[in-house]
Protein backbone atom coordinates (compact mmCIF):
# COMPACT_ATOMS: atom_id res chain seq x y z
CA UNK A 1 0.00 0.00 0.00
CA UNK A 2 3.01 2.38 0.32
CA UNK A 3 4.43 1.83 -2.73
CA UNK A 4 1.15 2.42 -4.47
CA UNK A 5 0.40 5.92 -2.34
CA UNK A 6 3.69 6.65 -3.39
CA UNK A 7 3.36 5.63 -6.82
CA UNK A 8 0.04 7.92 -7.28
CA UNK A 9 1.76 10.83 -5.73
CA UNK A 10 4.35 10.65 -8.36
CA UNK A 11 1.72 10.49 -11.04
CA UNK A 12 0.07 13.10 -9.48
CA UNK A 13 2.98 15.65 -9.95
CA UNK A 14 3.26 14.65 -13.38
CA UNK A 15 -0.39 15.34 -13.89
CA UNK A 16 -0.01 19.04 -12.29
CA UNK A 17 2.89 19.44 -14.69
CA UNK A 18 0.81 19.04 -17.41
CA UNK A 19 -2.63 20.71 -16.63
CA UNK A 20 -0.01 23.85 -15.95
CA UNK A 21 1.59 23.81 -19.25
CA UNK A 22 -1.96 23.37 -20.74
CA UNK A 23 -2.84 26.50 -18.74
CA UNK A 24 -0.30 28.43 -20.14
CA UNK A 25 -0.78 27.49 -23.48
CA UNK A 26 -3.87 29.42 -23.06
CA UNK A 27 -2.20 32.77 -22.88
CA UNK A 28 -0.66 32.24 -26.65
CA UNK A 29 -2.79 34.44 -28.83
CA UNK A 30 -3.79 30.87 -31.47
CA UNK A 31 -5.62 32.64 -34.03
CA UNK A 32 -4.66 36.32 -34.49
CA UNK A 33 -6.69 39.12 -35.63
CA UNK A 34 -3.41 40.59 -37.45
CA UNK A 35 -3.80 37.53 -39.90
CA UNK A 36 -7.19 38.78 -40.49
CA UNK A 37 -10.72 39.19 -38.96
CA UNK A 38 -12.59 36.38 -40.69
CA UNK A 39 -11.44 32.95 -41.56
CA UNK A 40 -11.18 32.51 -45.39
CA UNK A 41 -10.12 29.82 -47.44
CA UNK A 42 -7.79 32.57 -48.54
CA UNK A 43 -6.16 33.09 -45.41
CA UNK A 44 -6.31 29.50 -43.43
CA UNK A 45 -2.89 28.30 -44.46
CA UNK A 46 -1.33 31.34 -42.60
CA UNK A 47 -2.78 30.83 -39.39
CA UNK A 48 -1.61 27.11 -40.04
CA UNK A 49 1.36 28.24 -40.17
CA UNK A 50 1.76 30.54 -37.32
CA UNK A 51 0.11 27.84 -35.59
CA UNK A 52 3.10 25.76 -36.54
CA UNK A 53 5.84 28.24 -35.26
CA UNK A 54 4.53 28.26 -31.73
CA UNK A 55 6.21 26.61 -29.02
CA UNK A 56 6.84 23.12 -28.66
CA UNK A 57 5.33 23.03 -25.65
CA UNK A 58 1.95 24.56 -26.35
CA UNK A 59 1.49 22.67 -30.22
CA UNK A 60 0.39 19.69 -28.33
CA UNK A 61 -1.76 21.35 -25.97
CA UNK A 62 -5.96 20.63 -26.13
CA UNK A 63 -6.29 24.62 -27.51
CA UNK A 64 -3.91 23.96 -30.35
CA UNK A 65 -4.74 20.56 -31.39
CA UNK A 66 -8.50 21.31 -31.37
CA UNK A 67 -7.74 24.91 -33.51
CA UNK A 68 -5.54 22.84 -35.84
CA UNK A 69 -8.46 20.53 -36.32
CA UNK A 70 -11.03 23.13 -36.48
CA UNK A 71 -9.11 24.73 -39.71
CA UNK A 72 -8.22 21.64 -41.38
CA UNK A 73 -11.96 20.39 -41.32
CA UNK A 74 -12.85 24.10 -42.50
CA UNK A 75 -10.20 23.93 -45.26
CA UNK A 76 -11.25 20.16 -46.41
CA UNK A 77 -15.20 20.88 -45.90
CA UNK A 78 -15.80 24.62 -46.91
CA UNK A 79 -18.45 24.74 -44.44
CA UNK A 80 -18.84 26.66 -40.75
CA UNK A 81 -21.66 24.10 -39.66
CA UNK A 82 -19.44 21.10 -40.14
CA UNK A 83 -17.01 22.45 -38.61
CA UNK A 84 -19.09 23.22 -35.43
CA UNK A 85 -20.31 19.58 -35.22
CA UNK A 86 -16.71 18.66 -35.78
CA UNK A 87 -15.77 20.78 -33.10
CA UNK A 88 -18.08 19.64 -30.89
CA UNK A 89 -17.41 16.19 -31.23
CA UNK A 90 -14.16 16.94 -30.48
CA UNK A 91 -14.83 18.55 -27.12
CA UNK A 92 -16.90 15.25 -25.76
CA UNK A 93 -13.68 13.41 -26.74
CA UNK A 94 -11.62 15.43 -25.14
CA UNK A 95 -13.45 15.40 -21.91
CA UNK A 96 -13.43 11.64 -22.13
CA UNK A 97 -10.12 11.31 -22.72
CA UNK A 98 -9.32 13.44 -19.26
CA UNK A 99 -12.06 11.53 -17.30
CA UNK A 100 -9.84 8.14 -18.10
CA UNK A 101 -7.12 9.44 -17.80
CA UNK A 102 -8.39 9.33 -14.07
CA UNK A 103 -9.26 5.95 -13.92
CA UNK A 104 -5.86 4.69 -12.85
CA UNK A 105 -5.93 7.08 -9.63
CA UNK A 106 -9.65 5.54 -8.66
CA UNK A 107 -7.91 2.28 -8.69
CA UNK A 108 -5.02 3.13 -6.44
CA UNK A 109 -8.07 5.00 -3.67
CA UNK A 110 -9.62 1.70 -4.03
CA UNK A 111 -6.71 -0.65 -3.65
CA UNK A 112 -5.06 0.89 -0.87
CA UNK A 113 -7.91 0.55 1.35
CA UNK A 114 -8.19 -3.32 0.61
CA UNK A 115 -4.59 -4.10 0.64
CA UNK A 116 -4.95 -2.61 4.38
CA UNK A 117 -7.49 -5.05 5.30
CA UNK A 118 -5.60 -8.04 4.02
CA UNK A 119 -3.07 -6.88 6.47
CA UNK A 120 -5.05 -6.70 9.30
CA UNK A 121 -6.72 -9.61 8.47
CA UNK A 122 -3.62 -11.73 8.24
CA UNK A 123 -2.58 -9.94 11.30
CA UNK A 124 -5.32 -11.52 13.38
CA UNK A 125 -5.01 -14.72 12.00
CA UNK A 126 -1.22 -14.82 12.96
CA UNK A 127 -2.34 -13.46 16.73
CA UNK A 128 -5.06 -16.21 16.95
CA UNK A 129 -2.64 -18.77 16.21
CA UNK A 130 -0.25 -17.78 18.58
CA UNK A 131 -2.91 -17.10 21.06
CA UNK A 132 -3.42 -20.73 20.36
CA UNK A 133 0.07 -21.52 21.00
CA UNK A 134 0.52 -19.70 24.20
CA UNK A 135 -2.42 -21.33 25.64
CA UNK A 136 -0.50 -24.49 25.17
CA UNK A 137 2.81 -23.84 25.65
CA UNK A 138 2.52 -21.92 28.96
CA UNK A 139 2.04 -24.07 32.41
CA UNK A 140 1.87 -20.66 34.56
CA UNK A 141 -0.21 -17.79 34.33
CA UNK A 142 3.21 -15.06 34.27
CA UNK A 143 4.36 -17.13 30.69
CA UNK A 144 0.84 -16.49 29.59
CA UNK A 145 0.55 -12.74 30.47
CA UNK A 146 3.62 -12.62 28.66
CA UNK A 147 2.37 -14.57 25.50
CA UNK A 148 -0.84 -12.36 25.77
CA UNK A 149 0.78 -9.10 25.80
CA UNK A 150 3.00 -9.93 22.61
CA UNK A 151 -0.49 -11.13 20.72
CA UNK A 152 -2.24 -7.99 22.12
CA UNK A 153 0.79 -5.80 20.17
CA UNK A 154 -0.06 -7.74 16.96
CA UNK A 155 -3.26 -6.83 17.29
CA UNK A 156 -2.78 -3.11 17.92
CA UNK A 157 -0.28 -3.20 14.66
CA UNK A 158 -2.83 -5.01 12.09
CA UNK A 159 -5.66 -2.71 13.16
CA UNK A 160 -2.95 0.32 12.73
CA UNK A 161 -2.79 -1.23 9.17
CA UNK A 162 -6.10 -0.33 7.77
CA UNK A 163 -5.99 2.69 9.62
CA UNK A 164 -2.79 3.78 7.76
CA UNK A 165 -4.15 2.45 4.86
CA UNK A 166 -7.59 4.67 4.89
CA UNK A 167 -5.34 7.63 5.77
CA UNK A 168 -3.75 6.94 2.44
CA UNK A 169 -6.75 6.99 0.24
CA UNK A 170 -7.87 10.14 2.14
CA UNK A 171 -4.93 12.18 1.08
CA UNK A 172 -5.29 11.25 -2.33
CA UNK A 173 -8.75 11.71 -2.69
CA UNK A 174 -8.87 15.73 -2.43
CA UNK A 175 -5.65 16.04 -4.90
CA UNK A 176 -6.81 13.78 -7.59
CA UNK A 177 -10.43 15.38 -7.49
CA UNK A 178 -9.23 18.89 -7.57
CA UNK A 179 -7.05 18.15 -10.41
CA UNK A 180 -9.72 16.57 -12.10
CA UNK A 181 -11.85 19.43 -11.66
CA UNK A 182 -8.70 21.96 -13.09
CA UNK A 183 -8.01 19.78 -16.02
CA UNK A 184 -12.18 19.73 -16.48
CA UNK A 185 -11.69 23.72 -15.97
CA UNK A 186 -9.06 23.71 -19.15
CA UNK A 187 -11.45 21.51 -21.40
CA UNK A 188 -14.12 24.11 -20.50
CA UNK A 189 -12.03 27.29 -21.63
CA UNK A 190 -10.82 25.16 -24.73
CA UNK A 191 -14.61 25.40 -25.76
CA UNK A 192 -15.22 29.04 -24.96
CA UNK A 193 -11.96 30.45 -26.49
CA UNK A 194 -12.91 27.95 -29.86
CA UNK A 195 -16.21 29.38 -30.11
CA UNK A 196 -14.95 32.87 -30.08
CA UNK A 197 -12.16 33.32 -31.80
CA UNK A 198 -12.82 30.26 -34.44
CA UNK A 199 -16.43 29.49 -35.07
CA UNK A 200 -17.55 33.16 -35.21
CA UNK A 201 -15.19 33.92 -37.30
CA UNK A 202 -15.29 31.06 -39.80
CA UNK A 203 -16.23 32.67 -43.38
CA UNK A 204 -17.79 30.06 -45.82
CA UNK A 205 -19.80 32.83 -48.38
CA UNK A 206 -23.04 30.60 -47.36
CA UNK A 207 -24.82 32.74 -45.28
CA UNK A 208 -24.27 36.06 -47.25
CA UNK A 209 -24.87 34.91 -50.73
CA UNK A 210 -28.70 35.90 -50.71
CA UNK A 211 -27.35 39.82 -49.59
CA UNK A 212 -25.08 39.55 -52.05
CA UNK A 213 -27.49 39.84 -55.28
CA UNK A 214 -28.27 43.09 -56.83
CA UNK A 215 -31.60 44.69 -56.82
CA UNK A 216 -31.89 43.96 -60.40
CA UNK A 217 -31.39 40.34 -60.02
CA UNK A 218 -34.11 40.04 -57.49
CA UNK A 219 -36.56 41.93 -59.65
CA UNK A 220 -36.06 39.64 -62.27
CA UNK A 221 -36.59 36.51 -60.27
CA UNK A 222 -39.55 37.97 -59.09
CA UNK A 223 -40.82 38.86 -62.58
CA UNK A 224 -40.17 35.17 -63.85
CA UNK A 225 -42.00 33.74 -60.78
CA UNK A 226 -45.04 35.76 -61.45
CA UNK A 227 -45.43 34.96 -65.17
CA UNK A 228 -45.17 31.37 -64.08
CA UNK A 229 -47.58 31.80 -61.70
CA UNK A 230 -49.93 33.52 -64.19
CA UNK A 231 -49.67 30.29 -66.58
CA UNK A 232 -50.82 27.71 -63.79
CA UNK A 233 -53.77 30.39 -62.65
CA UNK A 234 -55.14 30.46 -66.60
CA UNK A 235 -54.51 26.50 -66.87
CA UNK A 236 -56.47 26.09 -63.07
CA UNK A 237 -58.94 28.49 -64.73
CA UNK A 238 -59.74 26.47 -68.06
CA UNK A 239 -59.83 23.49 -65.79
CA UNK A 240 -62.29 24.73 -63.73
CA UNK A 241 -64.22 25.87 -66.45
CA UNK A 242 -64.34 22.87 -68.52
CA UNK A 243 -65.35 21.04 -64.86
CA UNK A 244 -68.48 23.69 -64.48
CA UNK A 245 -69.57 22.87 -68.06
CA UNK A 246 -69.66 19.04 -67.16
CA UNK A 247 -71.18 19.35 -64.44
CA UNK A 248 -74.36 21.21 -66.20
CA UNK A 249 -74.47 18.53 -69.33
CA UNK A 250 -74.41 15.86 -66.57
CA UNK A 251 -77.59 17.62 -64.98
Amino acid sequence: EVFLFFWAATMLVGKLRKIRRQQRAMLFDVLPSDIGEKITERNLDKFLEYISELPKNAVGSFLVTRCVRGLEHFRVRKSAADTATMLSSQSDLDASSVDSSYTMFHVFIWAIPILGFLGTVIGVSSAVGGFTDTLSSSSDMESLKVGLKSITGGLGTSFDTTLVALAMAMILTFPVSALQKLEGDVIGEVDEYTNEYLLRRLEDGRNSEDHRLPSASRNDMQDVVQAALKVHRAELEGWIGQLKTLGKGVS
